[in-house]
């Protein structure tokens, strides 16, 4: 199956809502946690929730639309992300980054390298200006828990956070007095998954399951890897068995297996719309059934393909795909046909033709393409909203902007930011293949 390299650091780090739960409390029942879910599900969203950033050409700054593409905050901040359910968004002004509230007051003053966005609890991890290590600030702009982590994740629902070390890739979870809760170490947990059945690895890369936030196993780590839990309550797993050797199967929270494959090479996860895309193996009768004629009129090997199956684990969509990726909550899911990739929803049938090069998951109602080697920005009509001119374009959900580059002939690289109307702006210039921040990641971009 196709594998796209992300910045999912970012996405990680950056999401956005408040109200949790002490981690000392950790004992209540799970229906009060239901119902917890049930009440901020009815509670109501601020209206600046539904702002987005905006990039003014002329003056080189970032602002805020409305829904409406009504301006509400003026363009005037180099950078800027999503507001919070406190009302809050940080922005970046005189290198700095600060809060702001809906109308645009600064009410956290800029003092800070990098501050991300108030999620659950109502604490945003950010660091002091010139100190590389992350703590976590109140809506105040106080320091709650010191500055002293190299990675500091959201809280969950349930007060608890990812914390520890991208370089030695060992994580612990600690509550909102930045206590840890467990001694167990893990490496790539999963930071914005279930906050009863967070993915995690034990033991780098062989011994995989599923704790909460407790730090308590609740599917003990028998797997080789494993996927967080989709919407339908399955999770893929890998695991090696004595007599079938390694394979893929699907589990439910009980860890009971509910699908378990064979003949297949590859699979992908459960999309909202119940569907996952499956590699089904070729096997042929013949040798003669093992050749097609392809468009060019050469014979050519028949390849395995994908198509898509339901909870049943059976196909609904016809294994014909090349390649084909998991279906977003737009309901679109990237395929591609004979080295082109569109969009098909969940009858199968194409809402975008193949016609892109290469393609990715949809995001925000946007999904990066690339052509003849440049990169762009379609949305859900399969319309351009970013001309396919750019080298290196990244797309960060925590302030619905790209981030753009383009590789200079002199050795240079010229960085832009983007809205999503296609408005950029020219951000820094830097010599290709020396390293940069964004959102806070140390990037290098590629020659």
């Amino acid at each position: 199956m196709k594998r796209k390299i992300v910045l999912l650091i970012a996405v990680m780090l950056m999401t956005a809502a408040v109200g949790c739960a002490n981690n000392k409390d950790s004992g209540s029942n799970n229906a009060a946690a239901e119902n917890n879910i049930a009440e901020e599900a009815e509670e109501d969203l601020p209206e600046c929730m539904s702002y987005y950033c905006y990039v003014d050409e002329q003056a080189g700054k970032t602002g805020y639309k409305d829904a409406a593409g009504n301006v509400v905050i003026e363009p005037q901040f180099q950078d800027c992300q999503k507001f919070a359910k406190n009302g809050l968004a940080a922005v970046k002004t005189d290198d700095k980054y600060g809060y702001i509230d809906a109308a645009g007051n600064m009410v956290i003053e800029p003092k800070f390298d990098v501050a991300n966005p108030f999620g659950e609890c109502g604490l945003a991890s950010a660091n002091k200006a010139g100190e590389m290590l992350f703590g976590y600030i109140d809506s105040t702009g106080e320091f709650v828990i010191e500055p002293k982590f190299e990675v500091a994740g959201d809280f969950n629902k349930k007060g608890a956070a990812w914390v520890g070390s991208w370089e030695e890739s060992e994580f612990g979870l600690i509550n909102t007095q930045g206590e840890y809760i467990t001694d167990t170490k893990v490496y790539l947990p999963s930071f914005n998954s279930d906050p009863d059945f967070m993915n995690v690895i034990v033991e780098p890369y062989e011994s995989a399951g599923f704790m909460n936030s407790s730090g308590e196993f609740v599917i003990e780590p028998k797997y080789q890897m494993v996927r967080p839990f989709a919407p339908n309550g399955l999770a893929k797993v890998t695991f090696s068995d004595e007599t079938t050797g390694i394979y893929n199967a699907f589990i439910d929270k009980n860890g009971k297996e509910v699908i378990k494959f064979e003949n297949v090479t590859e699979t992908g996860n459960f999309g909202a719309n119940g569907l996952a895309p499956l590699e089904k193996e070729f096997k042929p009768d013949n040798i003669e059934d093992c050749f097609e004629i392809g468009p060019d009129g050469k014979k050519r090997l028949v390849k395995d393909k994908f198509g898509y199956i339901n909870e049943k684990g059976d196909f609904v969509i016809e294994d014909k795909f090349d390649y084909a990726g998991d279906f977003m909550d737009n309901g679109l899911a990237w395929v591609c046909v004979e080295d082109k990739y569109g969009y098909i929803d969940s009858s199968g049938g194409y809402v975008i033709e193949p016609k892109f090069d290469k393609a990715d998951d949809f995001e925000g109602g946007y999904a990066i393409v690339e052509v003849n080697g440049k990169k762009g920005v379609i949305d859900e009509s399969g319309n351009f909203v970013i001309e396919p001119e750019y080298d290196g374009l990244t797309y960060v959900s925590s302030s619905g902007l790209f981030y753009a580059s383009i590789d200079g002939e002199d050795g240079t690289v010229k960085d832009y930011i983007i809205d999503r109307d296609g408005s950029r702006m020219n951000r820094v210039r830097k010599k290709l293949g020396e390293s940069k921040t964004i959102a806070g990641l140390e990037i290098t971009p590629q020659t």
